[in-house]
């Protein structure tokens, strides 16, 4: 199957085998081997934003490589269906960015009626139940792009490597300037992998982060975060749980109306951290239950598992809801979405002076959250039902966040 991205230029190419036949006007390239996802479970991408990054620098450069000039590009994948979709997203990736295509011609181009792409899965290990499709994972990524969370003009991508490992901190950028993702601190860290909370203290100062929430039992002493200047509120809640509707409430009350950067926790920083880092994102950026997991899939993978996702979608109508309403009281206007100056992992960004906490320096619109309180409590009973116990996804989880590429 042959899909024409850029007129006699560009190509994405699926062979049913490894091989493809040499032909001297054409440059063939393969990322499948290159970029390699590190699941948990059943998961297998999509690939994260490090490797979003090196394939787009390494695409270009070929585009526009002198001795490549005169030649046909093409980026061939296997049949193989986890590592075509993968493929497909990078390829995605760069035609948003560079070509400023649209969401719907680029998987239309990349589609095959008779060749559907396989759906991304989550970290569990039940096959199938919850899943978000490539072309979520398209107009996620798009919607990023727009608001300002990716800038790869101004991306460390050291830096991002370095955190995303777990000897780095295991923390992850989600909304630029604003939340980041990062699994529990301990008091006694038995190895290398995991970190007292003043190895964190350290980085947050450094990223300008000043409050911390943590949603798991307690596993170090708040103090040592407080005792330096960080605030810190625990929203605890059962491992592999959903949020009750008083957490959901005091989150976002948190999140809105305090002017910080907003570092949140659970054991691993992957289900319950996700529900509501995934919350924030509908409710102030109008995205989809799936574009939410699929943006944080892409900065963190593994987020979001089993029936979380379920929550996730009952909860998309209020968000969108609770969103306008607050967008109106606040600028007179339900679609002033903001814009960030700065990306993920810029270079040069100053959280305490961007200004990406407009809405904690405005009137706080408590007649407007209130009255939806009720909404909030019918929304989000707590969902066990048997869902597998997060703890042994810390206890499992790579070296290195999953694709470092």
């Amino acid at each position: 199957f042959v899909s024409e991205i850029l007129v006699n230029r560009l190509y994405f190419v699926t062979y049913k085998g490894k091989t493809h036949k040499m032909i001297p006007e054409v440059h063939f390239f393969s990322s499948d081997d290159e970029f390699k996802y590190n699941n948990f479970y059943k998961d297998f991408g999509p690939l994260n934003i490090l490797a979003v990054y090196k394939f787009n620098q390494k695409l270009r450069f070929k585009l526009n490589s002198a001795p490549l000039l005169s030649k046909r590009i093409v980026q061939f994948t296997t049949s193989n269906p986890q590592k075509r979709v993968n493929a497909a997203f990078l390829m995605a990736t760069y035609c948003l960015i560079y070509l400023k295509m649209k969401p719907r011609e680029i998987y239309d181009r990349l589609s095959s009626i008779r060749h559907p792409f396989l759906s991304f899965q989550d970290a569990s290990n039940r096959e199938g139940l919850y899943t978000i499709r490539l072309f979520d994972c398209i107009n996620a990524f798009s919607k990023a792009i727009k608001y300002g969370f990716l800038d790869f003009n101004d991306f460390d991508s050291t830096i991002c490597e370095k955190m995303e490992t777990t000897i780095g901190g295991d923390m992850s950028w989600i909304i630029p300037q604003k939340m980041l993702a990062f699994s529990s601190p301990v008091d006694d860290p038995p190895d290398r992998t995991y970190h007292s909370p003043k190895f964190y203290v350290e980085a947050f100062h450094k990223n300008k982060i000043n409050t911390v929430v943590r949603l798991n039992c307690k596993t170090y002493d708040s103090k040592q975060f407080t005792d330096n200047g960080i605030d810190h509120y625990d929203l605890i809640f059962p491992d592999g749980g959903t949020p009750p509707s008083d957490v959901l409430e005091r989150f976002l009350e948190i999140s809105e109306f305090k002017n910080s950067v907003i570092a949140v926790h659970c054991k691993a920083g992957l289900g319950r951290t996700g529900c509501l880092i995934g919350a924030y994102l509908m409710k102030h950026y109008r995205l989809s239950s799936s574009e939410a997991i699929a943006w944080m899939r892409i900065c963190r993978p593994g987020c979001v598992i089993g029936s979380q996702q379920s929550w996730l979608e009952d909860m998309e109508p209020l968000m969108w809801s609770l969103g306008d309403g607050h967008r109106n009281r606040l600028f007179g206007e339900s679609q002033a979405i903001h814009i960030h100056q700065y990306g993920i992992y810029s270079k040069q960004s100053n959280p305490s002076s961007e200004g990406d906490n407009a809405y904690a320096r405005l009137s706080r619109p408590s007649s407007l959250f209130n009255s939806h309180s009720k909404d909030i409590r019918r929304h989000s009973s707590n969902r066990l039902n048997g869902e597998p116990s997060l703890t042994k996804w810390q206890d499992a989880r790579p070296k290195s966040r999953p694709c470092s590429g």
